[in-house]
């Protein structure tokens, strides 16, 4: 008798054990990154004109500074990357330019994280390129500029900040 009920015991155990590490590594598989509302600073590798870019076109950029999150840090020079959503060329009858664009992930070595995010500025804004996040679609920001085709050379400095958690799958 006795050792049938150490043996029903130790089984109890070990299906406790099993269920606790499952949770555990599951609840770790998912864990938030990043929060919302972090900010943090990309460069354009990618150079944006919209007298050739297409809707569709992968835009490129790298972090400026580390950007330190919840027990992950991505270094500068991680890449983080999008997509151009929407083209609007120069017009006479217009008179602006605008192209529509979206940030998708970011790569930490092999592995690649949803990012949702809306431009808070251009760093060296000489152009006055207005920026503007969509109402509807997070993530989604059109760029617009007066008077001319829009373009933004390699290098330029965004400030982004996310509106959706970054999550670990």
């Amino acid at each position: 008798m006795y050792k049938i009920v150490t043996a029903i015991i130790t089984i109890g155990l070990g299906v406790l054990l099993t269920v606790a590490q499952s949770t555990a590594q599951a609840e770790n598989e998912n864990r938030i990154l990043l929060k919302s509302g972090t900010e943090f600073a990309a460069a354009i590798v990618t150079p944006i004109d919209a007298e050739n870019v297409q809707p569709g076109a992968d835009l490129s950029f790298k972090l400026v500074n580390d950007l330190v999150g919840d027990g992950v840090t991505f270094l500068a020079g991680t890449e983080v990357f999008g997509r151009v959503i929407a083209v609007a060329k120069y017009a006479d009858d217009k008179k602006v330019s605008s192209v529509g664009l979206r940030f998708d992930f970011i790569k930490q070595t092999e592995d690649f994280y949803g990012l949702t995010a809306d431009i808070v500025s251009i760093k060296d804004n000489t152009d006055s390129i207005r920026i503007e996040a969509s109402k509807t679609y997070a993530g989604n920001n059109t760029l617009t500029v007066q008077g001319k085709n829009l373009s933004i050379e390699a290098g330029k400095e965004f400030r982004l900040k996310l509106v959706k958690d970054v999550v670990s799958y």
